[in-house]
């Protein structure tokens, strides 16, 4: 019974130190975005019949699993956005003209119109007409 007790106490040893450079090498991969090769971190981690370090090592894959799927969800939806911000132009505010009930036309023909609030509108400007703006008040969107 001693010797098989050793024997767990050893092997748990081993365990311990495979889990932590398993750990340390996937930690490294993801927080280089890398997920697939903290996936592989894991999936190299044999903690031979005991299930209950099975379930850890699976615990942790699907959790990489997890954050590569949102991370390429991001990283889609970043190049989307990405592409659509490259077919020209977006928007454009002038203000040679004071807003019209607080609404700044967009100029592009994109429909991307504006709102002033807080800000006066002078003709007045270094280039032509600007808008002044009161500093605890003032926002445009």
């Amino acid at each position: 019974m001693a010797l098989q007790h050793q024997w767990e106490a050893v092997r748990t040893k081993q365990l311990d130190k495979q889990w932590a450079e398993a750990k340390l090498a996937a930690e490294d991969a993801a927080a280089q975005g890398r997920y697939d090769e903290a996936i592989r971190s894991f999936e190299a981690f044999d903690p031979g019949g005991l299930s209950d370090w099975k379930a850890r090592r699976d615990t942790m894959i699907a959790g990489y699993r997890s954050r590569k799927a949102a991370a390429d969800d991001a990283g889609a939806a970043t190049a989307a956005a990405a592409g659509e911000l490259t077919h020209g132009l977006i928007l454009y505010y002038s203000f040679d003209e004071p807003p019209a009930n607080g609404v700044v036309p967009d100029l592009s023909g994109q429909g991307n119109p504006g709102a002033a609030s807080g800000v006066e509108w002078t003709a007045e400007g270094r280039h032509g007409a600007r808008w002044c703006s009161r500093p605890a008040t003032a926002r445009s969107a």
